[in-house]
C-alpha cells in the first residue's frame, strides 16, 4: 500500500502542514523544532515513504519534463541521432528534468496534439526535432510560455531558435582540403531536396571561389540522404560522366561516400580521394578507411537542451540559430 504524508501525520502524531513543511524543506512561519524534525523524518524513512512526483508537479504548475519531438523511432538508427539524444538526456539529468519523446509517427494533426500537451502542462519546454513546424506554432508556445529549440532540424524562421551542425562550414573545411591537395575538379554529391544539402552546396562553392576554380554544375551529382548505399541513392549516369573529368569526389553524406568509393573502384580499377559528410564510425573500418567531416551530435543535444533550460530559470533569450563547429578527419 502506497505511504501517504497522512500517514506519516499519524505516526509523528503531527499535523499534515508540519510534515509537508519537514519533508518539502520549506518551515517557514511557526518554528519546527529539530526533535520534531528528525522523528519525522525518521518515520518516512521507516515506512518507505516515497513522493508522489505527478502530485508535486500539479501543485507546481510545472512537469519538470521536456518534450523532445521526433519523425520516427527509426532516426536513432543513425549514429549522429544517438548521439544528440545523449546529449539532450544528459543536459537534463543534471538539471533535474526528464525527457519524453514524441514521435509524430500516427498523430493526424501535430500542432492540435502539442496544443493539448501544453495547456495540461504536460511538458515544461520543447525541442523540435522535425522540419514542419512553422513560425505561428514557435509564436504560440512563446506566447504559452514555452521555452523551445530546433535541435538538428533548420527553423523555419530566423524568429524561431536552432541549434544545428555547421552544414556550410564543414563542406567550406572538406573542399578547401582537396583543393590545397592539388584537386580542381572536384565532384561533388549533394541531396538538394534536405536544407542541410543546400547549406553543404554552399560551402563547397564558397572553397572554390576562394580560390578562383570556375563553379561547375557538371560535377554536382543528385543522392539521397538515406542511411544505406543501395544504388537508387545516387544518380549513377551522371556520375559517370563526371568522373571522366573529376579527380577527387567530396560526399556530403557518408552512405553516398561508401557508394562512390565502390563505383569509383568498379569503373575505373584505381581509387580516387573521396570524403564524406557525417562522422559515422563505419567511415574509419572501412579499407582504406574514408575522410569525413565529423558532426558534434553531443555537442549539438547538449546545446539545445542547455539552451531551454536556460530559459526555463528565467533567462531571456533572444531567438538565435547556433551552428556546432564540425572537423575534418583524415585517417
Amino acid at each position: 500500500m502506497t505511504v501517504t504524508i497522512r500517514d506519516i501525520a499519524k505516526a509523528a502524531n503531527v499535523s499534515v502542514a508540519t510534515v509537508s513543511k519537514v519533508l518539502n524543506n520549506k518551515e517557514s512561519g511557526i518554528p519546527i523544532s529539530e526533535k520534531t524534525r528528525e522523528r519525522i523524518l525518521r518515520i518516512a524513512e521507516e515506512l518507505q515513504y516515497r513522493p508522489n512526483i505527478w502530485a508535486k508537479r500539479l501543485a507546481s504548475n510545472c512537469s519538470n519534463v521536456v518534450g523532445v519531438l521526433i519523425d520516427t523511432y527509426l532516426i536513432f538508427s543513425s549514429t549522429i541521432n544517438a548521439q544528440i539524444l545523449q546529449g539532450i538526456g544528459e543536459c537534463l539529468d543534471d538539471n533535474g528534468y526528464s525527457l519524453e519523446l514524441l514521435s509524430k509517427k500516427g498523430i493526424n494533426n501535430i500542432t492540435d496534439y502539442l496544443r493539448d500537451l501544453v495547456l495540461s502542462r504536460r511538458i515544461d519546454a520543447l525541442l523540435v526535432w522535425i522540419n514542419d513546424l512553422d513560425q505561428d506554432f514557435c509564436r504560440y508556445l512563446d506566447q504559452q510560455g514555452i521555452p523551445h529549440c530546433h535541435v538538428q532540424r533548420y527553423p523555419a524562421s530566423k524568429e524561431c531558435s536552432g541549434v544545428m551542425c555547421d552544414n556550410l562550414g564543414g563542406s567550406y573545411m572538406a573542399t578547401k582540403y582537396l583543393i590545397e591537395h592539388g584537386h580542381h575538379n572536384i565532384m561533388t554529391i549533394i541531396d538538394l531536396d534536405h536544407i542541410e544539402g543546400k547549406y553543404r552546396l554552399e560551402g563547397y562553392k564558397k572553397a572554390l571561389a576562394e580560390y578562383s576554380i570556375p563553379y561547375n554544375p557538371d560535377l554536382v551529382i543528385e543522392g539521397i540522404y538515406r542511411g544505406t548505399v543501395d544504388e537508387s541513392t545516387l544518380d549513377i549516369t551522371k556520375f559517370k560522366k563526371a568522373l571522366a573529368y573529376s579527380t577527387a569526389v567530396f560526399s556530403t553524406s557518408d552512405y553516398l561516400a561508401i557508394r562512390a568509393t565502390k563505383l569509383i573502384t568498379e569503373l575505373t580499377g584505381e581509387p580516387r580521394p573521396v570524403i564524406g559528410f557525417d562522422g559515422l564510425d563505419i567511415m574509419k573500418h572501412y579499407q582504406p578507411p574514408i575522410p569525413t567531416v565529423v558532426q558534434d551530435g553531443y555537442r549539438m543535444g547538449m546545446v539545445a537542451a542547455e539552451r531551454v533550460l536556460k530559459a526555463l530559470g528565467n533567462e531571456t533569450l533572444p531567438p538565435e540559430w547556433i551552428f556546432v563547429p564540425t572537423s575534418l578527419r583524415i585517417p
